[in-house]
């Protein structure tokens, strides 16, 4: 129990090291006591208590913040099994291994369905983990304005969405031609008027199922992005890629 405390200390010593802030006092002497108790020191993990506490956090705004990628990758880990819904972390600077420890270390099992990351110094790489992100997990509303996405991270970030697109597509209209060929058979061998009513019901149930097709978001088993928030993200072909970038963008955009 004391190594474990005291290695603590020395690590909260030179994170405010590393930070160039001052140890607060009233941490130091908790720390310091349960060392000499030999007691360990225990935190209050509020994300955590999905289903143990009368308090569930919904929302979480951390703007501005200097999160090491151990903090990005704890606090992933909290939020899939936490309540929140709304994540923000705008104006929080960080590399490709912090973005990718705060959405693989368990951000796709949670619940968010809003995450924001506007001014947090995304580069090109990002475009695929966020992807990744879309395809395995509920997020419906991404924000990432005012970052370095260009063309090749916005591509590999619509990529999935678009052939979702085409999924949904496909299954709406194949799903179309089989109702109209049903209709057409139908009409053409009833003969009676039993038959007649017992076609007319088949229509009914058929039409519905087709609406039912139509307005399920997950009908093609893939993600369904509703808002995606990229300006000033430099897509704009002025960079160092290649000249038609551009158009593929546009391309997935369209689809």
């Amino acid at each position: 129990m004391r190594v474990c405390s005291v290695e603590r200390w020395r690590r909260y010593e030179h994170h405010c090291m590393q930070t160039d802030s001052c140890p607060c006092a009233v941490l130091n002497q908790t720390i310091l006591h349960h060392i000499d108790k030999q007691e360990p020191l225990r935190k209050c993990l509020l994300l955590e208590k999905r289903g143990r506490t009368v308090y569930p956090f919904r929302s979480l705004e951390l703007l501005d913040c200097r999160l090491t990628e151990w903090s990005l990758e704890r606090l992933g880990k909290a939020a899939g099994i936490s309540y929140l819904t709304n994540l923000c972390l705008d104006y929080t600077r960080m590399g490709q291994e912090g973005l990718k420890g705060l959405l693989t270390g368990g951000l796709g099992a949670s619940q968010i369905s809003s995450l924001s990351l506007c001014y947090c110094g995304l580069g090109s790489w990002s475009g695929a983990l966020l992807a990744s992100l879309l395809t395995n997990s509920p997020v419906r509303e991404v924000y990432i304005n005012g970052n370095e996405l260009q063309c090749g991270g916005a591509i590999e970030l619509l990529k999935p969405v678009a052939e979702n697109s085409q999924k949904l597509a496909a299954i709406q209209n194949r799903t179309t031609s089989i109702t109209d060929e049903t209709e057409l058979i139908s009409q053409r061998s009833n003969t009676t008027s039993s038959r007649q009513k017992k076609a007319k019901s088949k229509g009914k149930k058929t039409k519905k199922k087709r609406e039912k097709t139509k307005s399920g978001h997950g009908a093609a088993g893939g993600l369904w992005l509703e808002k995606l928030h990229m300006f000033d993200n430099s897509i704009d072909n002025s960079g160092q890629e290649e000249p038609n970038e551009l158009t593929r963008f546009m391309e997935l955009l369209c689809m």
